[in-house]
Parts: structure tokens; C-alpha cells; sequence
């Protein structure tokens, strides 16, 4: 085995254990896990350190702890970028550029923000953990995570299925603010002291509305605006709920497109249906057969049902004759045939 087919078979394994995992890859699978452990760990220790109690009292471990976990996704985005290769993706553009397009993914550039800003603050005297809650965007990753990667794929065709709908419903709802906020300015534009001075200062008030939050920090004084105010909130309710029924909408009818238990069904009625076919097959050829051997056997059965008739006759005609007239037709045909022997009449 050559040098460079060596290298390229660890490039695969590591670009398949760290970037793209194949489905059943338990290594693969278990490192991607322990990086997203990483991760979310990551971002619960980057919120507390913005406690200033916190962070002043325990500085040296948010420090090593950073210096550890760059130290890794940095191992991790140079043998990204080393093994990337690999992939037809960016195979097909070469070494040099097959990287550099690697490297210019959003997925990438996220894991350099990540990163930077503990390189720069060790290089210049700068204070970046505002920039460290970026680490919070490599959660993203878990959209090729198995499960949930088919989860997120699911929603996202039902969003681009159903986005003329959902255009529609959210072009309602604003159409609804608008139409809100302008009547509750008309309403409230002259009553003294009122936070309605213009449209768009009114807007505010009919998004919280709308949308059913309330802050309260924008309230009609007048009874018409409180009542008006009333209306509108009411029936935000009901507009607001438009793109929620839409997408639970496009989720029931594409579980039932995916519905697994529909093509079995439909495979079971067509084997069915080629077995009726071919058991009628198998009758249209026996049928002629049969059909001779049942009628041979039913004219057999007719001519023996017609000779058992013809004997039980003769037997119940012998049974009812009485004996006098028996001897005495018996008499007459003996007379008959003396007569028939000798040749005279009586």
C-alpha cells in the first residue's frame, strides 16, 4: 500500500469520526456526543461568567477551563480542515481550494469566533467574553445529530411547504397591528398626557397587544380606547394563531405521507390481488377438465337413479296386486302361451 493511500484512509477515518460520522459509527457518534457535551458546558460556564461575584472569585478555573476547551475545538477545526478533503464536496476542487471552501462554511466561521477571541485576549490586553456567547451558535451542530437531524429536517420541509400560507398569516397579523395602532391614535391623539403621539409610537403598543404579551407600559386613558384596546386584544387571539394552525397543519399531513404503515397496506392489497389473479388462473385451466368429469358423472348418476325408479315400480306394482289376480293373470298368460305353442284360440 502506497504512502498517499495511507494517508488518505486517515484522513477518511478522521474526517468520518470528527466532521461526518456514517450512520452506525459508534466512535463517531460518541465523539460528536462528547463534543456537544463540551459545547453546552461550554455556554453555561461563558452565562456564569458574566457574574462579576462569580468570576472574580473563581477566575483561574474560568480561565484553565477556556484554555482547555480552545485547545480542543482547535484540534478539532485543524483536522476538520486536514481531512476535509476526503469529502466529493470539496474533493473535486483540490487541495488548496477544497479547504479554503471548507474553512468559508458558516459552520466553520462560527468555530473560529468561538475560538478567536481567547487568542486575541492572550495577545492583546482586551476584554472579549462578549464574544465567547458565539460558542452558543456551535449548537447548531446538533442538527446532524440522527433523530433529531430527521426532526429538523421534518419541520423545515413543512415550513417551505407551507410558506405561502404562513406569508399570508403573518401579512394578517400585521396588517392587524397596523390597523390597531392607527385606530387607538385616532382614538387616543387628543386626550392629555397620552403615550399615543403617532403611529409608530402606537405600533408599539399594538405589537405587545397583538401578540399577546402586555407590557402595560402604553394604556388608553379613554373608555373608547380601553374598549377598542379590549377588542383588539380578544381577537389577536385568534390571528396570532394562524401560523401556529398552519404549521400544525403541514406536520399532521406530512406524518401522514411518512406514515410507514401505508405502503405495507398497499403492497398486502397487490399480493392479494395477484393471488386472486392467479388462483383464477388455476381455475380457468381446470375448468374445462372438471367440467367433462362432472357431466360423465352426473348422466352415470341419472341413468342409475333412472334404474333404481324403474325396479322400486316393479316392486311396489307386484306388492299391490292382490294374489287372486295374480294366479289369475298368471293363468291367463300360461293359457296365452298354449294356446300361442299349439296354435289354437280358445
Amino acid at each position: 500500500m502506497s504512502l498517499s493511500l495511507r494517508i488518505e484512509n486517515v484522513q477518511r477515518l478522521v474526517y468520518e469520526t470528527i466532521a461526518e460520522p456514517p450512520e452506525g459509527y459508534r466512535v463517531g457518534e460518541i465523539f460528536n456526543s462528547c463534543i456537544l457535551t463540551l459545547i453546552a458546558v461550554n455556554v453555561t460556564v461563558g452565562v456564569f461568567e458574566t457574574v462579576p461575584t462569580l468570576y472574580a472569585k473563581h477566575d483561574d478555573f474560568f480561565y484553565y477551563f477556556e484554555m482547555i476547551s480552545v485547545y480542543i475545538f482547535s484540534a478539532e477545526y485543524l483536522l476538520t480542515l486536514w481531512s476535509c478533503t476526503v469529502d466529493e464536496r470539496f474533493q473535486q476542487a483540490g487541495c488548496l481550494m477544497g479547504r479554503i471552501k471548507a474553512a468559508t462554511r458558516v459552520m466553520s466561521i462560527i468555530d473560529v469566533l468561538a475560538i478567536a477571541p481567547f487568542y486575541l485576549s492572550e495577545v492583546y490586553d482586551l476584554d472579549l467574553r462578549f464574544v465567547r456567547i458565539l460558542r452558543l451558535f456551535r449548537l447548531f451542530r446538533l442538527f446532524r445529530q440522527g433523530k433529531l437531524a430527521e426532526s429538523f429536517r421534518i419541520l423545515k420541509d413543512v415550513i417551505v411547504s407551507r410558506k405561502n400560507h404562513l406569508v399570508s398569516g403573518f401579512l394578517v397579523i400585521g396588517l392587524n397591528v397596523l390597523l390597531s395602532s392607527s385606530v387607538m391614535y385616532i382614538i387616543e391623539q387628543d386626550v392629555p398626557g397620552t403615550k399615543f403621539t403617532s403611529i409608530p409610537a402606537s405600533m408599539w403598543w399594538g405589537v405587545v397587544t397583538v401578540t399577546t404579551i402586555g407590557y402595560g407600559r402604553m394604556t388608553p386613558e379613554s373608555t373608547l380606547g380601553k374598549v377598542f384596546g379590549s377588542l383588539v386584544a380578544l381577537s389577536a387571539i385568534l390571528v396570532f394563531a394562524l401560523p401556529v394552525g398552519i404549521i400544525a397543519a403541514g406536520f399532521a399531513e406530512h406524518m401522514d405521507e411518512e406514515l410507514p404503515d401505508n405502503k405495507p397496506k398497499e403492497n398486502n392489497n397487490d399480493n392479494e390481488n395477484e393471488n386472486d389473479k392467479d388462483n383464477n388462473k388455476d381455475k380457468d385451466n381446470t375448468t374445462q377438465p372438471q367440467r367433462l368429469e362432472n357431466m360423465q358423472s352426473g348422466i352415470a348418476n341419472e341413468q342409475t337413479t333412472t334404474a333404481d325408479v324403474e325396479s322400486n315400480s316393479e316392486v311396489a306394482l307386484s306388492i299391490s296386486i292382490p294374489k287372486s289376480k295374480r294366479s289369475s293373470q298368471q293363468h291367463n298368460t300360461n293359457n296365452n302361451d298354449v294356446c300361442l305353442h299349439c296354435g289354437r284360440s280358445d
